[in-house]
C-alpha cells in the first residue's frame, strides 16, 4: 500500500519513517506544500492510498510574531494537500497531526498554574471543546474542523502533546540543557 509522508525530516517524521518504510511503500513529499501545482503533480504521480501529514510550523510562541507564515504553511499547505488527495481514485485515509494545544485555556488550567490539585475540574480529553489561543492553534483547529466536513476524506486525527528530543535544535529541552 502506498503511503505519502509529509514532514519526514521533522522530529516525529524522522522517527516514524523507518517503521512506515517496513510496512508501506513509503514516499516522502518533496514539494513545497505552498506550491499548489507541485503538490498536485507529486500526489498525482505517487497515487498514495494513505497520506500521513506531519509537516507544520509548530513553535507556538513564534506564531504570534510570524502569523502570516504560520497561517500559510499550516493552513494553506494542508488545504493544498487535501485538494490533491480529493482527486485520487483509491485514496483511503488522511492522517492529520493536529495538536493538544487546540484545547488552549481550560478551567483546570488556573489550578494547574497555581500548583493546586484540581477539585472541580477534570483533565481535558478528546471531548473537551477546543479553545485555541495562539495563531498556530487557531490554524490547527480550523483544519480539524475542515477535515470533519470534507466529505471524501476518511481521516484519523491525532492531537499529540508537545514533542521534545535531542535532535530538536530549537526545543525547550535543548535550550535548558545548554544552560547547564
Amino acid at each position: 500500500m502506498k503511503l505519502l509522508l509529509t514532514g519526514s525530516s521533522g522530529f516525529i517524521g524522522q522517527h516514524l519513517s523507518p517503521s512506515l518504510n517496513k510496512n508501506f511503500d513509503l514516499h516522502h513529499l518533496k514539494s513545497d506544500l505552498l506550491d499548489h501545482k507541485a503538490v498536485n503533480e507529486e500526489v498525482d504521480s505517487v497515487q498514495p492510498e494513505i497520506i500521513v501529514h506531519l509537516a507544520a510550523r509548530t513553535e507556538v510562541e513564534k506564531s504570534f510574531y510570524e502569523q502570516i507564515t504560520f497561517s500559510e504553511i499550516n493552513y494553506v499547505g494542508t488545504v493544498n494537500l487535501i485538494e490533491a488527495a480529493s482527486k485520487l481514485k483509491n485514496f483511503k485515509n488522511f492522517v492529520f497531526a493536529s495538536t493538544m494545544e487546540v484545547y488552549g485555556w481550560q478551567p483546570i488550567s488556573d489550578d494547574v498554574e497555581r500548583d493546586v490539585i484540581p477539585i472541580n475540574h477534570i483533565a481535558f480529553d478528546e471531548n473537551t471543546p477546543p479553545n485555541p489561543n495562539a495563531p498556530y492553534t487557531v490554524a490547527k483547529n480550523t483544519l480539524n474542523m475542515l477535515t470533519d466536513v470534507t466529505d471524501f476524506l476518511s481521516r484519523h486525527l491525532d492531537r499529540p502533546t508537545v514533542t521534545e528530543g535531542k535532535t530538536m535544535t530549537s526545543s525547550l529541552l535543548n535550550r535548558l540543557l545548554r544552560r547547564c
